[in-house]
């Protein structure tokens, strides 16, 4: 119950302040960029053959904490900057103060909202495609298990997105997705590409 009417408030308040939509993209957009980061930081260390799980973890800590501070930084400036440009517009059109409105306090809520989507799903995106590799290096596994497994992990995330984009979207989800893995699948081919050019 408690959960419902939380979802409630969140929706009337991307809608007052017109941000549903923005908050979606935000989130996808910076979730593929941080499983391309994540993916891009495993193979770093694979190709480097550093495998020591302690400097592995905090590296990706350290990589997804920098991602996520970037990324919320940048939305909550730019997403408080268009919600006071766009208050001021309705304010001249209906020639009343909105500072003390409704309006006010969601534009104020959601641009909190929109930076945090923008910031943790870069973080979160980094953080699970790296998990394997990282395991692998605690457990002293075969680094190629780990590899493999983020590859995978990062498929699969891939593979999500491009539903949730569908679903969202009312588009072909089927479509969507596929052209999102072939992204992924070139991004994984590129890598292996360079991997081998390092190791001649």
């Amino acid at each position: 119950m408690i959960i419902e009417r939380l979802r409630q408030r969140i929706r009337t308040i991307m809608a007052l302040s017109e941000t549903s939509g923005i908050a979606r993209r935000y989130f996808a957009l910076n979730a593929f960029d941080g499983a391309l980061i994540g993916l891009g930081a495993i193979f770093g260390f694979y190709v480097s053959e550093m495998h020591e799980y302690r400097v592995v973890s905090l590296t990706i800590l350290a990589i997804a904490l920098g991602s996520a501070i970037s990324g919320f930084s940048g939305a909550y400036i730019s997403e408080k900057l268009e919600q006071e440009a766009r208050l001021k517009r309705l304010e001249e059109a209906i020639l009343t103060d909105l500072k003390n409105s409704i309006h006010y306090s969601a534009s104020l809520t959601s641009t909190i909202i929109v930076s945090l989507v923008n910031g943790l799903s870069s973080l979160m995106a980094i953080l699970a495609v790296s998990s394997p590799y990282v395991l692998s290096s605690y457990v002293s596994s075969s680094e190629v298990v780990g590899i493999i497994g983020s590859m995978l992990t990062f498929l699969a995330l891939l593979g999500l997105l491009g539903y949730f984009f569908g679903r969202e979207l009312r588009i072909n989800t089927l479509s969507v997705v596929s052209r999102v893995l072939l992204v992924g699948v070139i991004a994984v081919v590129i890598y292996l590409l360079f991997e081998m050019a390092i190791r001649l």
